[in-house]
């Protein structure tokens, strides 16, 4: 395994995290929140994986297949990793992402997701019982978290949301306790658990980006300048760490430090297809992109959770204000203000079915509101056992019914949305028919393809696998046994007019995405326009 060293110093921390939740249960309800997130995560997991739905995404077979190609394939290395997807997920992943099982069941992602979502139940409980003093608000928030019938899907399967949700739940829960108990430790771990976000998801980037006022604001009313400038040093040198290598990795290995935002794979290029289409309907639009990402937020946390919610913010500011807390607290609304933002300059796309343009695509990021929604309704019922009682039904009631009903919108994403394109009957084909040789394929367009097919990594030409990959898209003939292309991605913009393909191959295999060629030297048919995808 490659830099194993690195991999396991990242890793500690998170380790830490975990075996500060086990030495931390100190009474019953502690027990009750780790215990029922355990069961939960298990059952869950079991739900969905009876079913068939952990790999419903095509973003979670590339999850695992990049961290796959670290350790094997044709050129296995570190830089296998990429430019646009952050790290640590992968990293992560690479202790288990070895064994064939755990790889293509998909439980290599899936473990770092349940864990992730383990230590979100248990790190709510103690947030929302650090500011009511009530451990039953405490429980109630943990349950609002662990139940929601979308986060339990998304904590079964490969994707990074679960992971993300526990980094920011544990930074803000760390830089609440630092502005209550004003000890330099809290802070520590606030800007630790913050430099592993911005390596999960650029979520985290905005995650930094307003713990920094938070804190500048807070010292400097609480010590002057001096105070708020030694305190954002020490915050700042370990938070933007993470962001300081990324842009240092991207200028490495692709000579530009802005190549994961500007380059050929970058949700930019994504997004300029979406708006050439006139999809992209949320760009220069605020009340679009607020109204588009609240409806995802809703259709995450159901109706009356988000209702609760609404109220329970508006409570606790009027109570609260612009207090040290507050500010804290805010911390919880940075997901929305990076999704509304993404939106509104032409970064990200939502898709819902009852909005234009009729479809599914990215809805699953409305959850990243869930910490919101369950800290603000328990703080709305802190105390009131009665009404805790009720709002404990609403829940179970509201749940039960996302689920009988088919409501999971996360899961109609994974199945039916765009993020779903199936590639298992091509899969299948590739493993039955192209049993030697190597397969020349995009990666950054076909990773489900690649992941179905069930072959080792080692038998793919991609664009990681240096000279392999530069030769074959000029010469395919001396290293492809097979071609597989679809329309307008990265092989048939190279191929399409390229002699030695036209001349040397036969298609073998035809579908409505992707097509396979075979080499045949000296065909007597060469290749036509016609013949292509």
């Amino acid at each position: 395994m490659h830099n194993e060293k690195g991999t396991i110093s990242i890793s500690l921390p998170i380790g830490w995290a975990f075996k500060k939740i086990l030495l931390g249960i100190k009474n019953s309800s502690t027990y009750i929140v780790v215990a029922l997130a355990f069961i939960f995560s298990f059952l869950g997991w079991k739900y969905f994986f009876d079913r068939g739905l952990i790999l419903s995404y095509n973003d979670s077979m590339s999850h695992l297949d990049i961290a796959r190609r670290v350790v094997e394939g044709l050129t296995p290395g570190f830089a296998q990793i990429g430019s646009v997807w952050l790290p640590l997920p992968h990293i992560l992943m690479l202790p288990f992402i070895w064994n064939n099982f755990l790889w293509h069941t998909g439980l290599a992602g899936t473990i770092i997701s349940s864990l992730a979502y383990i230590g979100s139940g248990f790190f709510i409980y103690r947030l929302i019982t650090l500011i009511t003093k009530d451990k039953v608000s405490g429980i109630l928030g943990a349950l609002i978290f662990l139940i929601n019938p979308n986060m339990i899907y998304l904590q079964s399967i490969p994707m990074t949301e679960s992971l993300l949700l526990f980094l920011l739940i544990v930074s803000t829960y760390y830089i609440v306790a630092w502005q209550t108990k004003g000890s330099y430790k809290y802070l520590f771990l606030g800007g630790l658990f913050a430099l592993f976000s911005t390596l999960t998801r650029y979520d985290g980037w905005m995650l930094l980006l307003q713990i920094f006022p938070v804190i500048a604001i807070i010292s400097y009313q609480r010590g002057g300048f001096k105070k708020a400038e030694g305190n954002l040093l020490l915050f700042g040198m370990i938070a933007f760490y993470g962001v300081a290598l990324w842009l240092l990795w991207n200028y490495l290995i692709f000579n530009d430090p802005l190549y994961f935002a500007t380059g050929p794979f970058s949700a930019r290029t994504q997004q300029l297809v979406f708006e050439t289409e006139g999809r992209l309907f949320s760009k220069g639009n605020l009340l679009y992109s607020l109204g588009i990402y609240i409806y995802a937020v809703i259709k995450n946390t159901g109706v009356a959770m988000f209702v609760l919610s609404a109220i329970g913010a508006v409570v606790y500011f009027l109570k609260n204000k612009l207090s040290h807390q507050a500010l804290a607290v805010t911390l919880l609304f940075s997901a929305f203000l990076f999704n509304v933002a993404a939106l509104y300059f032409g970064h990200s796309i939502i898709n819902i079915p009852e909005l234009p343009p009729h479809t599914l695509f990215n809805v699953r990021y409305g959850i990243m509101m869930l910490p919101a929604v369950a800290f603000f309704v328990a703080y709305l019922v802190r105390n009131q056992r009665f009404l805790q009682f009720v709002v404990l039904l609403v829940l179970i009631v509201q749940s039960f019914f996302m689920f009988k009903e088919d409501l999971v919108i996360t899961v109609q994403d994974g199945i039916y949305g765009a993020s779903a394109q199936n590639m298992n009957i091509t899969g299948r084909w590739l493993s039955q028919n192209a049993k030697d040789g190597l397969i020349l394929i995009a990666a950054s367009s076909q990773d489900s393809l690649i992941f179905q097919s069930t072959f080792p990594m080692k038998r793919f030409i991609t664009e990681g696998t240096d000279r392999y990959w530069k030769e074959s898209l000029k010469k395919p003939s001396r290293y492809a046994e097979y071609i597989a292309m679809h329309h307008g991605d990265l092989v048939y913009r190279a191929l399409s007019t390229n002699e030695d393909f036209l001349n040397n191959y036969v298609k073998v295999y035809d579908s409505d995405f992707t097509d396979v060629f075979k080499r045949n030297f000296r065909t007597e048919t060469p290749l036509t326009i016609n013949d292509l995808p």
